[in-house]
């Protein structure tokens, strides 16, 4: 990532972060390297069916009418990429149910969350804005737990679908916008579902309801820390990052009970854990439901699909990894394995 216009500093940080206004160009020197190693990258392309005989892959079709035959395709089509899911089940190839997490966002002013990890003297050191990680084991076996914390940074809008709303997080490199954000996520396990695509069919169900309660054309819904934990509904929100915008609403009607108790149970925890983390000033926005991917591409130790030769499921949406670094990882070696079996051809 250096290479290609990362700065260095991610190479010995603990917790390196390069910042989506800088990730930007790095995207296109990445891409341009590519393309200057003789690759093709096609803009505007839908994977639309994978042609395979007798378990082999043999091509696959892009906009339903353009196809490429090929004995190799490398799936790294993320965990939003429903369409993907919905066409190997249609096509047989071996899936498997996979636990997940879903719930909201939580968004502080960076001042407040800088105090309560810093203290008061913060501004004297010249840090970064703060981060935390929150865990809470509730009652009910699911855990509850802070991820993707985003110090001065901003909840944005990572819809992929018409009428469904769901939300991510996001900061600048220099993390220093006004608020924090993060996800607060309650754990969904394989046993909550009976069939292999119901994980889809539970995200789907949440982001329509949070898209109806925002009042359409992507408005988040949102509330007060100390409103959802006393289930009332505001006459007023303080402001949040998120664009469009927010409108108040009530997420004890949005969230099932199954993920609405233990989150309020892990939230008073976390306050005890992090005096002034429940506050007026701490507004939730939702739903997030995109942690990780609800289905697994069941892979043999080659990374090929255990009944489709020459297909390899890779990244998140394969179900193997979980994030940035372990996706990347996952394709080097996913890279290294297919290199190996061409040189053995």
């Amino acid at each position: 990532m250096v290479r290609f216009g990362a700065p260095p500093s991610i190479v010995y940080e603990a917790k390196p972060h390069i910042g989506t206004d800088k990730l930007i160009g790095i995207i296109e020197n990445i891409r341009n390297y590519i393309m200057q190693k003789n690759s093709t990258i096609q803009f505007g392309k839908k994977l639309t069916d994978i042609i395979i005989v007798n378990n082999a892959l043999q091509g696959c079709c892009l906009n339903n009418n353009e196809e490429i035959v090929t004995d190799i395709l490398v799936l790294a089509t993320g965990h939003s990429a429903r369409d993907v899911y919905h066409l190997l089940h249609t096509k047989d190839i071996a899936l498997q149910k996979k636990g997940f997490a879903v719930g909201v966002r939580v968004e502080h002013p960076r001042q407040l969350i800088d105090e309560i990890q810093y203290g008061r003297d913060k501004d004297t050191y010249g840090i970064y804005g703060a981060e935390y990680k929150l865990t809470y084991k509730d009652i009910t076996g699911r855990g509850v737990y802070s991820f993707c914390m985003c110090p001065g940074g901003f909840i944005i809008n990572s819809s992929s679908q018409e009428k469904r709303l769901c939300v991510n997080g996001m900061s600048y490199s220099k993390r220093n916008g006004a608020s924090s954000n993060a996800a607060l996520v309650v754990t969904v396990s394989q046993d909550d579902f009976k069939d292999i695509l119901d994980g889809i069919n539970f995200q789907i169900s949440l982001e329509e309801k949070a898209y109806q309660a925002g009042g359409g054309d992507f408005v988040a819904p949102a509330q007060r820390i100390t409103s959802f934990l006393q289930n009332s509904v505001d006459s007023s929100l303080p402001v949040c990052t998120y664009k469009p915008k927010v409108a108040a609403s009530n997420f004890n009607a949005i969230l099932p009970d199954a993920i609405r108790e233990p989150l309020k149970r892990a939230i008073a925890h976390f306050g005890s854990r992090m005096k002034g983390f429940v506050t007026q000033e701490g507004i939730l926005v939702g739903v997030e439901t995109r942690t990780s991917s609800p289905v697994r591409i069941v892979r043999d130790e080659s990374f090929q699909s255990i009944n489709c030769k020459g297909l390899y499921p890779v990244g998140e949406g394969a179900g193997y990894a979980g994030g940035i670094v372990s996706s990347a990882v996952d394709g080097i070696r996913a890279a290294q394995k297919i290199l190996t079996l061409l040189e053995r051809m």
